[in-house]
């Protein structure tokens, strides 16, 4: 009898530390996320217009945000499988774009045979003055996210360290502003900007309180334009399409690919 209650005393005294053990990988779900964008395009969406594609340089980007997991305690399938709401409660990036832009001069636009000579035309207009300053091209990215996430940690049941392995999966809404500063067809530099309902989309491998992962995004808008060098109108003409500033909206497609590093707790 007494055999009996020393174990049942032992067994009560170590459940909690048991059920520790079980549901501490599903903590640290607090954090920031550092991104390196690999590529990111910004291609324009007008059929009035060539279909010209901005290519990026480099790009960076940084999050904060937490992750909301169900069921609490321990998870499903023996305690491998959870899901919920992952939310980036602030979200920025930036892109730097390549000087001179891919094209397609014929049966990617309506600009008929102007375009036959593009190439030179275009070498022609990247061909800053002596003494110009060229500013680039750029985009600024700020928002906020959120949507699904499904959690698998396959180790769980193990007794040392590799329990606290996770893979996050998780796509994001994404209403962000945008901001465009670039360099036109005409070599002009613009300015635009845009209301963007972008989505995100990611998968990263997280182990104890360091994430490493990837994550697409996509977003299309109206980009309107804010300034422009040239005074004149986009308007048909024998010689094409000429431009005139004061609210001309331009659609622009960005799909982008990054590498992403965060930090939990």
């Amino acid at each position: 009898m007494r055999k009996l209650i020393t174990c049942a005393i032992l067994l009560g005294a170590l459940a909690p530390a048991a059920m520790a053990q079980h549901t501490d990988i599903w903590k640290k779900n607090k954090g920031i996320t550092l991104g390196f964008v690999t590529h990111q395009s910004l291609k324009c969406d007008e059929a009035w217009l060539p279909k010209i594609q901005y290519n990026s340089s480099f790009g960076i980007s940084m999050s904060v945000g937490t992750q909301y997991l169900w069921p609490k305690g321990e998870g499903w399938a023996g305690n491998r499988i959870k899901v919920g709401v992952d939310a980036r409660w602030f979200d920025i990036s930036y892109v730097n774009y390549k000087d001179l832009p891919e094209y397609k001069s014929k049966g990617g636009s309506s600009f008929g045979d102007y375009w036959d000579d593009v190439d030179d035309y275009l070498d022609d207009v990247y061909d800053d003055e002596e003494g110009e300053f060229d500013l680039g091209s750029h985009q600024l990215h700020i928002g906020v996210g959120v949507g699904p996430a499904i959690v698998v940690a396959p180790f769980s049941s193990s007794d040392n360290a590799l329990r606290f392995l996770r893979a996050n999966l998780y796509c994001h809404f994404n209403p962000s502003a945008s901001v465009l500063l670039y360099k036109d067809m005409y070599g002009d530099m613009q300015a635009s900007w845009a209301f963007v309902p972008a989505v995100d989309y990611g998968l990263n491998f997280q182990w104890k309180f360091i994430t490493l992962g990837v994550e697409g995004r996509w977003g299309s808008a109206k980009y309107k334009t804010l300034m422009s060098t040239d005074e004149e109108d986009y308007e048909y003409g024998d010689e094409g399409i000429s431009y005139k500033g004061g609210g001309t909206k331009i659609k622009y497609t960005h799909p982008s690919f990054r590498i992403t590093l965060g930090f939990r707790w």
